[in-house]
């Protein structure tokens, strides 16, 4: 999705060694649905450019530190035994879970009715979450953007720490 800018499109690379076989220059011929569909190759192009500007890299870092300490702000005032996760733009959160999750297994053990709370708690807010456990937010959304979502955090918290009697 991050290379297509939201676009549906792949990418086939490897070595000039492997690479020459195809076409035009090899015999091997490569087909598919979405293969330089114009818009796709578009947007791919303008995302491209987008990630290469300078400063662009570093305010989605700044972003997510404001987000990520404010949440796990929120997660510890709410009490709600929740786990939060992120790499650069993308996070997850696990609920009945503390310890660091490394592998599907222990994402498994989350508690989904408190997940399923929470979710409808920011939808409810106005701010969409996935019932899977990751998230994330783009170069589009503003600190403005993130405030917002994390009002809904609080929010939804609650409803968790309410329906589960969880929590200060």
């Amino acid at each position: 999705k991050a290379f297509g800018g939201g676009m549906p499109i792949s990418a086939i690379v490897g070595t000039r060694e492997v690479m020459r076989h195809l076409r035009p220059e090899g015999r091997s011929e490569i087909s598919g649905t979405y293969l330089a569909h114009l818009t796709a190759v578009l947007a791919a192009s303008a995302a491209l450019d987008e990630y290469a500007q300078p400063g662009f890299y570093k305010r989605l870092e700044v972003l997510g530190k404001h987000f990520y300490g404010r949440f796990q702000d929120l997660i510890e005032q709410s009490g709600v035994p929740a786990r939060l996760q992120y790499v650069g733009p993308r996070f997850g959160i696990y609920f009945g879970v503390r310890d660091k999750v490394k592998n599907y297994r222990q994402a498994a053990t989350q508690d989904s009715d408190m997940l399923h709370t929470f979710v409808a708690g920011c939808i409810r807010r106005g701010v969409y979450f996935h019932v899977a456990a990751h998230h994330g937010f783009g170069a589009a959304h503003t600190e403005a953007d993130l405030t917002l979502a994390l009002d809904a955090i609080a929010g939804a918290l609650e409803d968790v720490r309410r329906s589960f009697g969880v929590g200060s």
